[in-house]
């Protein structure tokens, strides 16, 4: 093929010395040696059969993620249901209800408590088969397999054996461990991506070894024999020792010929390779864990009213049931025509030991005031509530046709809690693209194009002047956040540029060959060469377009390649000097002419040479700044964990509104020089907020016991947090410590497998449906397609009240984070209300109906009609509460409401028309006692009114003169006031940014004093040589 050919001519030319990205060989060929235990595992290759009983009978290739299985779910999902304090007090009920002291029926008990669980196993059965379905999807891809005789075919990646050899081709994902044996190159040399497993875009490279060059067609395979003897399954992603055995020699094995599950087969036609280790034994399936059962806040703070609300119960059920015994002790001797009989449960004579059953009674009779019913409701509500999830067009992605995903409803509450967000940012921040955007040649600044952060900053003094009353213009067409700095015309006679995947570089002066008219053309010339030559990477022929790509070993060379060759055909606008400050990634590349003999001393020479500079913006993923933006203004504090360098880091904080102009950076890093060049620049702003930086070295010694409180607390501080050089096994910890030190709810988001401890070490785990496979989204407990989602997902469905106006005032947000909804000063205030409306209830009735002549006969009311009344009264003060209580109505609302009360008096109406036998006393009760008795009618008019009054005067209050923030919007929006007024907007924005006091600042300034002497004085004892720069700049 052609682009075999061209490939094959790069590998082969002189060009190759200048990217030397080949490994490096073996210096010994000489076999591993293995001594203890830890090197059992044994392959036959190419022999499959011999792993099929022990003792080489290995894992299959099959792999899952859920929670249960076949004979896993029963016992596992009752044991979740019963640790519901709830379910073990019913089921402690229904035992009860089985003795004859019961007052209820067994099955009045048991019926209830069966639905319950059952609904409840039924809602975790159907999201565990999800997570089936998406592991099924993984487990079905198709791989070539050597079924024998030199013949490949097709096979399910889940049917795929120890042993067995495969033929994995370009742009496919390695389906297992394998130990790579020829691939199309004639070398033996392969590219692969490793995105989904460190997070790394940059491409590597595996070359077998020489001995298998000749496996390099299937008919070679035909009658191949080896073995491999190696190292157990282990989770380190980076070592492999082991040997092959082929051809009657050994050979000595290293990482660089293996190629793990879940890397991508990049610029390389095709491979050959032995499974090695299959399935869980994979290292990537070693480094995840089982997927954690997860409770969120509410229902464990649930769990602490259930023992409230048992404690009052217990304590009901024990003051009647002594005021049963002192009363039957009491009032024994008038009971004497009662006959004696020792054998009844209750018997007078015994009044102690009646007292003791009475008190079995009553805790099953009081039993309902711990509501069973409530479960019922919660979890319908959420499974709705993940429904709406799931459908929600917002948060879907046109581009991948990816919807969000509610993989399990549990924590739906929990989105709306969320006080700390911990993301990756390689994949999740960023597209992993890397952009040729501006250029500094002999002191000449070249480029026109802006960058992200240029504009947000733009875009943020334009708010800023509108705040202030300034008023400027706007180009036709744009809002207020996409700002038009400069227009800068395309030079007469060149057409319009065409975008080049990694290109956005536009200056005319360098275009179509104009760089020869600039001064020091000469140092132009040395540039190009030295940007083109410095650089490696692979043209790629598309044979229906007939263009030619460049896939490189990393994504910024590629970017610097075709700059080096576009530069001469692009122009347009755009011209800012300082590459820093936009956020660039800067590189310097530097020339000097060396005789051979100076060659030695390059390095030390190296600062004397001329240099130039260029400048590459790493791209954002679509409104991810503008997302970040929202919810630092909803009051969340966001950590980036990355494996970037620390200026990477940076650069990328301030392109996505990380980091903004003002902010105070303290940067605790190992390297004396990475103090920010432009500190004197910084404004010295005791109201500015803080941004904490460290580096992977100094966060490990952060995270030791004695010094990871103080580290955190410093951290809190602060208003942004990146974390920089981490591991994924530091971005655990950190989400650990974070969660468990500051006892707020975390969310960690990423995309690839290097983030799934993160994800399920934090109380929710959102994985980005991206190009980096589905280990993430396997862990997570919500997955979307983008990081700007997640926005929507946080505030909207986590504060679905007030759905249109929470995306516009994010503070609203709060009231989630602080708990204003469902702290204990509402549930004892709802507990007080309750206890009230049931005395009103009551007693008014009883007082109501007392002695009345109810029916026209003259009959007074029984006790069956005095309890359909006041069960009449629960019906509507219930509901009249719920209207009151709701923020915002719909024609459901209306008719559900309205349904309830209809359907009660139909039951009412249906029950009373069934035989007396079946009925009992409420044979007709409605049409013949009740609805003509007037005082029936004007009693629940009375209660409903008495019950709903207290809390309607202290909602009016509330509004009235200590108004929460949903107040305010609503009142806002009912009466259509300055909803038009961007002016109120900026400014009620503006003050869900927090400012920082004097007072605040100076205790910060103590806290990094205190934490610089710590490190130091851990870092000097650690390393001698390792010098301790942290900074407040």
């Amino acid at each position: 093929m052609a682009h075999g050919r061209i490939r094959a001519k790069i590998r082969r030319s002189s060009l190759y010395t200048f990217g030397c990205i080949r490994p490096p060989r073996e210096s010994t060929d000489e076999p591993h040696q293995f001594r203890g235990p830890g090197y059992s595992r044994q392959v036959c290759c190419n022999q499959p059969q011999f792993h099929q009983k022990k003792p080489l009978k290995y894992v299959s290739n099959y792999i899952s993620t859920t929670k249960y299985n076949v004979i896993t779910f029963l016992p596992k999902a009752l044991f979740e249901q019963f640790r519901r304090v709830a379910n073990v007090y019913f089921l402690l009920a229904a035992a009860l209800s089985l003795t004859p002291v019961s007052p209820f029926s067994a099955y009045s008990m048991i019926a209830p408590l069966a639905f319950v669980i059952g609904l409840s196993m039924a809602k975790e059965a159907v999201e565990n088969w999800h997570r089936f379905m998406q592991d099924m999807k993984v487990n079905m891809r198709k791989v070539s397999v050597h079924s024998g005789d030199g013949v490949f075919s097709l096979k399910p990646w889940m049917n795929i054996r120890v042993g067995d050899v495969l033929k994995v081709e370009k742009d496919q994902f390695f389906p297992a461990d394998l130990l790579l044996l020829s691939s199309s190159y004639e070398d033996g040399i392969c590219y692969v991506e490793t995105m989904n497993l460190d997070g790394e875009t940059n491409l590597k490279v595996k070359r077998s070894l020489e001995a298998t060059l000749t496996l390099d067609d299937d008919a070679a395979f035909k009658d191949f024999k080896g073995t491999i003897k190696c190292e157990d399954p282990n989770p380190n992603l980076y070592a492999f020792v082991g040997n092959l055995e082929y051809d009657r020699q050994i050979f000595p094995l290293d990482p660089s010929q293996i190629l793990l599950r879940d890397s991508k087969l990049r610029n390389t036609g095709h491979v050959y390779g032995v499974v090695i280790f299959s399935g869980h034994d994979s290292k990537v399936m070693q480094n995840a864990t089982k997927s954690p059962s997860k409770r969120s806040t509410i229902e464990k703070q649930m769990d602490k009213i259930i023992y409230v609300l048992f404690t009052l119960l217990v304590l009901i059920s024990l003051i009647s049931s002594i005021g049963f015994a002192i009363k039957t002790g009491y009032q024994m001797p008038n009971w004497w025509y009662m006959p004696q009989d020792a054998k009844k449960i209750y018997n007078p004579t015994r009044p102690f030991l009646s007292g003791c059953i009475h008190l079995i009674t009553a805790l099953i009779l009081y039993g309902y005031l711990i509501p069973i019913s409530l479960y019922v409701s919660i979890e319908l509500v959420k499974v709705l509530q993940a429904l709406f999830i799931n459908r929600d067009i917002h948060m879907y992605d046109e581009e991948t046709g990816t919807p969000a995903q509610a993989r399990t409803s549990n924590l739906n509450e929990e989105l709306g809690m969320v006080d700390t967000i911990l993301s990756d940012k390689t994949g999740t921040l960023t597209c992993n693209q890397m952009d040729f955007l501006k250029c500094s040649i002999a002191g000449i600044p070249y480029g026109m194009r802006s960058s992200e952060v240029e504009l947000a900053a733009a875009s943020q003094m334009a708010e800023d002047l509108e705040g202030h009353g300034h008023d400027f213009s706007r180009t036709g067409g744009q809002n207020g956040s996409e700002i038009e700095l400069e227009t800068v015309p395309t030079p007469k006679g060149e057409s319009s540029p065409t975008r080049i995947k990694g290109f956005s570089f536009e200056d005319h002066r360098l275009m179509n060959g104009n760089w020869s008219r600039e001064p020091n053309a000469d140092v132009h010339l040395l540039f190009f060469r030295v940007l083109a030559l410095c650089h490696t990477a692979i043209p790629e022929l598309n044979e229906e377009t007939g263009t030619y790509s460049y896939e490189a070993e990393s994504p910024d060379e590629g970017a610097f390649l075709v700059a080096a060759r576009e530069v001469y055909e692009e122009a347009t606008t755009k011209h800012l000097n300082d590459y820093g400050e936009a956020g660039l990634r800067t590189l310097a590349l530097a020339y000097r002419k060396l005789e051979e003999s100076e060659y030695s001393a390059w390095n030390d020479e190296f600062v004397k040479a001329k240099t130039a500079i260029t400048g590459d913006r790493e791209a954002m993923l679509e409104r991810v700044p503008q997302c970040i933006d929202k919810l630092a203004q909803a009051g969340l504090k966001l950590w980036v964990l990355t494996g970037d360098k620390m200026e990477t880091a940076i650069n990328i904080g301030f392109s996505c509104s990380l980091l903004r102009q003002g902010m105070k950076q303290i940067c605790i890093t190992t390297t004396v020089d990475m103090l920010n060049q432009d500190s004197k620049k910084l404004e010295k702003d005791p109201h500015a907020a803080f941004a904490l930086i460290i580096d992977g070295k100094m966060l490990s010694y952060a995270l030791e016991d004695d010094l990871k409180h103080q580290f955190l607390s410093l951290a809190v501080d602060c208003a942004s947090v990146i974390c920089c050089r981490v591991s994924p096994k530091q971005k655990a910890m950190v989400t650990r410590l974070v969660k468990e030190g500051t006892g707020k709810t975390t969310l960690a988001i990423g995309d690839g497998a290097n983030d799934v401890g993160m994800i399920q070490e934090a109380d929710i785990g959102v994985g980005i449906s991206g190009v980096e496979g589905m280990q993430a989204v396997m862990a997570s407990d919500f997955s979307i397609a983008q990081f700007r989602f997640l926005e929507r997902l946080l505030v909207v469905h986590g504060h679905w009240c007030y759905k249109r106006i929470a995306q516009m005032f994010p503070a609203l947000y709060q009231q989630g984070p602080r708990n204003l909804f469902f702290d204990w000063y509402r549930i004892f205030g709802w507990m007080g209300n309750g206890l009230y409306c049931s005395l009103i209830v009551f007693f008014l009735n009883i007082i109501i109906f007392y002695d009345q002549a109810f029916r026209v006969g003259g009959q007074t009311a029984d006790m069956t009609v005095v309890g359909t009344a006041m069960f009449t009264c629960v019906i509507y003060a219930v509901n009249c509460q719920i209207a009151l209580t709701m923020s915002h109505f719909t024609w459901i609302q209306h008719f559900l409401i309205g349904f309830s009360i209809i359907a009660w008096y139909v039951f009412l109406i249906l029950y009373g028309m069934l035989s007396p036998e079946l009925a009992g006393n409420a044979y007709k009760i409605f049409v013949e006692a009740l609805a003509p008795a007037p005082i029936f009618w004007l009693s629940t008019l009375l209660v409903t009114v008495a019950c709903n009054l207290p809390y309607l005067a202290h909602i009016s209050f509330q509004r009235s003169f200590n108004p929460m923030d949903h107040h305010v919007i609503q009142e806002i929006k009912y009466y259509k006031k300055d909803v038009e007024d961007r002016h109120m907007w900026t400014r009620e924005r503006s003050k869900a940014r927090q400012e920082t006091k004097i007072g605040f600042s100076a205790r910060v300034d103590a806290k990094i004093r205190h934490l610089r002497q710590m490190l130091q004085k851990k870092s000097s004892v650690l390393s001698p040589r390792v010098a301790l720069a942290a900074t407040r700049t």
